[in-house]
């Protein structure tokens, strides 16, 4: 839609009226930074301003193999018709309970905020 990178304020002048949900899967997108934004994380809230009702993104940097797996995971359980609280819970269940495979560091750096 986009081909060039846009700015947390560039999405936050978009009205984003059919997207229920995005998804910031790279490194600490919802990182609580105090000396720009209060309360959470200025791509996040640019999203919430524009109309996405719920987003969900990493606390901390992780791990790119471990973040891909879980993302996918995630999608899959999205598509399946799960809400996103409920698919991000989903995965950080499975996650858990493989804990050979997947470093807890991944599961928990993954939150939902906006309209669960």
């Amino acid at each position: 839609m986009f081909d060039t990178p846009l700015t947390a304020r560039e999405i936050g002048a978009i009205h984003f009226s059919r997207t229920r949900l995005a998804i910031l899967a790279a490194c600490s997108t919802l990182a609580f930074d105090g000396a720009r934004v209060e309360g959470t994380s200025a791509i996040a809230r640019s999203f919430l301003t524009a109309g996405v009702p719920t987003v969900i993104g990493s606390l901390w940097d992780v791990d790119d193999a471990g973040a891909a797996a879980f993302v996918v995971r995630l999608h899959e359980r999205l598509a399946r018709g799960l809400a996103p609280a409920a698919a991000l819970r989903d995965v950080q269940r499975e996650f858990i309970h493989d804990p050979a495979r997947h470093d807890a560091s991944v599961w928990a750096a993954f939150t939902v905020i906006g309209h669960p």
